[in-house]
């Protein structure tokens, strides 16, 4: 992952909004065409030869699955099919990215998953393969590669104990990942990672959904980490959430808990994958909307 050294990348990712020529919602579970789908969430987007794709959860009411669509534009997106599932285990959170020019997803698995493993694209974008077990133990819930200063690091969070984590080894293909000494990172049941960092020059934004008003991924808040050892790290938090519900009966009324920013979009707008819920009580119904700065 390289890092971003456009000059908007960071004090203008403060409120962001709906992008004034989409609307949103542009993906939901009624348009998934190969499963039963009680929603879409956790979009990651990326661009490969011209063409924009978007991997993310496809929940079918009892475990998720991986989605892929397709836009040419990054604005009209096309649903394709579900590109990982084995039938028996929660799929969600589908991190992308490239290692060494090929295409890798980082996973996580559930409530019930135990340890990190790494997946590679065989042909991309639609055949996915175990490549490393990254990590034999623990529960990581929305594990969040990035590389500092020759290392790398990963952020889970553990829903045994609420905690989310930093981890870090010499590889993002090690298999001897290290807790972080400081640890936990952050502390509470709605606390947890929710979207792809930004690496700028000194610092690491991190996006954090946080529901601790009790609602489930009410909103994200961005933390950005100004000091990162493999013994210490110090961060600040925005006095605002850049995303949050908007309580008007819309798509994303109950809950807005996820942000990747695309900046390699040859657009004036950046192109922002969002998701949102609405429904009650959280019985939440998420779906995909494309948000910019």
């Amino acid at each position: 992952m390289s890092k971003k050294k456009l000059s908007w990348t960071n004090e203008k990712i403060t409120k962001l909004k709906s992008h004034p020529l989409v609307n949103n919602p542009v993906l939901t579970g009624s348009q998934v065409t190969d499963i039963s789908a009680s929603y879409v969430a956790d979009p990651f987007i990326i661009e490969e030869k011209g063409t924009y794709h978007m991997f993310f959860e496809v929940y079918d009411g009892k475990l998720g699955h991986i989605g892929h669509a397709i836009s040419k534009d990054g604005l009209k997106w096309l649903y394709n099919k579900i590109v990982l599932t084995d039938g028996t285990s929660h799929f969600a959170y589908p991190f992308v990215f490239k290692i060494n020019n090929v295409w890798c997803m980082l996973p996580d698995k559930g409530e019930n998953g135990v340890g990190l493993k790494l997946y590679r694209a065989v042909n991309f974008p639609e055949i996915w393969t175990p490549y490393i077990e990254l990590m034999s133990s623990g529960n990581h819930i929305d594990p969040t590669p990035f590389e500092w200063n020759g290392k790398w690091y990963i952020l889970s969070f553990d829903l045994v104990t609420n905690n989310t984590n930093i981890y870090y080894a010499d590889s993002i293909t090690s298999t001897f990942w290290t807790p972080h000494p400081k640890n936990p990172f952050l502390n509470g049941q709605y606390l947890r990672p929710g979207g792809r960092p930004i690496l700028n020059d000194g610092s690491i934004d991190l996006f954090i959904q946080d529901g601790r008003s009790g609602l489930y991924g009410e909103k994200v808040f961005r933390y950005r980490i100004i000091f990162l050892t493999t013994t210490d790290f110090i961060f600040e938090v925005s006095e605002k959430p850049i995303i949050e519900a908007n309580r008007n009966g819309d798509w994303n009324s109950s809950a807005m808990h996820h942000v990747d920013i695309l900046f390699s979009n040859h657009r004036i707008l950046p192109i922002i994958a969002v998701d949102g819920a609405d429904g009650a009580n959280n019985n939440y119904k998420f779906s995909i909307g494309i948000y910019t700065i």
